[in-house]
């Protein structure tokens, strides 16, 4: 629940408040591609100590934070393009589009190197902060 810039501060995982160590979740071990052997998460290993209703929310929470991550990217996309093209726009706007967009970026890839399924409430609190930034840099790119 840190080191986001637009979301500063949230709560952490509830399974760091429960003093559970990566190994509580991640206990199936596969053979990845490029990593060799990891541990991994399953809807099983939720389920394990919880419930089968564990399983369908692991499935939900993974989901939600690919279409959150899709739309906050996109928004992303669209608003640095639009800097690109409005380069006769006021240098105000611009450096404020730019700072915005600098802030949003930040927030994605912490998203995309914590994994967001690790704090799922801090990764749409990081995404939403994503999508607004990139609004607010559209404004202002389109107010001139």
């Amino acid at each position: 629940g840190k080191g986001g810039l637009g979301a500063p501060n949230s709560a952490p995982n509830p399974m760091f408040g429960a003093r559970t160590n990566c190994y509580g979740c991640h206990s199936e071990h596969v053979t990845g591609l490029k990593e060799g052997e990891v541990a991994r998460a399953t809807e099983k290993t939720c389920v394990a100590c919880h419930s089968e209703r564990y399983g369908e929310m692991f499935g939900k929470w993974k989901a939600g934070v690919e279409v959150t991550l899709e739309d906050a990217e996109k928004a992303f996309a669209d608003a640095k393009k639009l800097l690109d093209e409005k380069t006769n726009a006021a240098p105000e706007a611009r450096q404020k589009a730019a700072t915005l967009l600098n802030i949003a970026e930040a927030d994605l890839r912490l998203v995309k190197r914590g994994n967001g399924i690790h704090n799922v409430t801090y990764t749409i609190e990081l995404l939403d902060a994503v999508t607004s930034h990139c609004q607010q840099a559209t404004a202002a790119l389109e107010a001139n």
